[in-house]
């Protein structure tokens, strides 16, 4: 707009001078060398302007031809931005679509040329993982480090991930306790540790993350908790394999006094005690635990341990069932009781009464067992057979 205004100006400049040196033009003479020009004022002054204006087009016209090759140059790396941009935005939706193959293609094509060509290579990755290419997947890895050296952790985190959802525990193992070596307490790093802890089996050093990571609060509290439960059953579990009482003492002994009193891993520890031989020590934790909170699965033990005395353990059920009613646990154990000590008429009707309660296999197998000890065989096939039939059918 300047520009213009200043052309016009200049025309009205030319327009009155010419005007006012109309009645007297002048005259001008130049002498060059051999030369001699002669003319008016007004025409020098004509000539000059325009000759100025010629010029400056030219000058332009120079810069802009000059100019033209980056100008180019920067138009086409722009197009090629927006293509990297719109590929990489086709590619992570159709990888949400479930589409990877698809995604694959979208991600890389024009990878070289996008702002965050790491993101790029990270998800096309992700994509080759899918489709089960795992020497594609491990070049895109590679290319993204190549592409970010500062963002090895972004890149070994998508590793680990990928690791893990193949089931490669081993292999996600280490390259967490590598980057945990290179961030110790950075969560992502330390959630993942626990997950594949978790799905690997490895309860001793879940334990001892768990442990270290309590005050932290790199997990949710109810998911510490649930984690801390099911890891410390488990090496009782274990300890319990080799059958020895002293290994299960000592595995008992390592859990912290908190979680004693947890029903899950007390009845966990007295199932180990069972499975040890120790069965006095393990009736009296169960007539323990029951004066003061119910539990099914400890009642049901009970029925199959063996006290130095069968009529005081019948006794102890038949307490129980004052303490709790006649919760149907409670009927079929002291029923089995009564089937040990051949106490036929009782046995019955305890059976029968929990069979009234809730149908299941376990009770309609005792009473198999009584019909044969009572010498009805018929009676003994026809229980057999329905709770077989209700056993296959859960």
């Amino acid at each position: 707009m300047m520009k213009i205004l200043l052309l016009v100006l200049v025309f009205a400049a030319a327009a009155g001078a010419g005007v006012y040196l109309l009645d007297d033009s002048g005259y001008v003479l130049i002498n060059i060398g051999d030369y001699i020009i002669e003319t008016s004022v007004v025409t020098l002054v004509v000539v000059a302007v325009f000759g100025g204006l010629l010029l400056l087009l030219s000058l332009r016209a120079l810069r802009g031809s000059l100019r033209a090759p980056s100008t180019i140059r920067r138009s086409l790396r722009q197009r090629r931005i927006e293509r990297a941009r719109s590929s990489f935005l086709r590619g992570l939706l159709r990888l949400s679509q479930g589409r990877p193959k698809d995604a694959e293609v979208d991600l890389v094509r024009h990878a070289a040329h996008h702002d965050y060509a790491l993101l790029n290579y990270l998800a096309a990755a992700e994509a080759a993982d899918a489709i089960g290419a795992t020497d594609r997947r491990d070049r895109y890895l590679e290319l993204a480090f190549a592409t970010r050296p500062d963002a090895e952790l972004s890149v070994l985190l998508k590793q680990a991930d990928l690791q893990t959802r193949r089931g490669r525990h081993a292999e996600a193992l280490a390259t967490l306790v590598r980057l945990r070596d290179l961030h110790p307490h950075h969560a992502g790093v330390l959630r993942r540790l626990v997950t594949v802890y978790e799905q690997a089996g490895d309860w001793e050093p879940l334990r001892s993350l768990l442990e270290q990571i309590e005050r932290d609060k790199v997990i949710p509290e109810d998911r510490w908790q649930a984690l801390m439960q099911r890891c410390l059953q488990a090496l009782l579990v274990a300890a319990g394999e080799h059958r020895r009482l002293d290994s299960v003492h000592g595995a008992w002994e390592t859990i912290p006094k908190r979680f004693r009193s947890d029903a899950a891993i007390r009845r966990s520890y007295i199932q180990q005690l069972a499975r040890s031989g120790a069965d006095s020590e393990a009736i009296a934790l169960i007539t323990q635990a029951l004066k003061s909170d119910w539990d099914g699965e400890l009642v049901l033990l009970f029925g199959e341990l063996r006290a130095s005395d069968d009529v005081s353990q019948l006794a102890t059920v038949e307490q129980w069932l004052r303490q709790y009613e006649e919760r149907p646990e409670l009927l079929l154990v002291a029923g089995r009781l009564c089937l040990r000590g051949r106490l036929w008429g009782r046995a019955r009707s305890y059976l029968e009464a929990s069979l009234t309660q809730r149908k299941a296999p376990d009770t309609l197998f005792a009473l198999a067992r009584l019909a044969e000890e009572t010498k009805e065989p018929e009676r003994a096939r026809g229980l057999y057979r329905e709770g077989l039939e209700l056993a296959l059918a859960d």
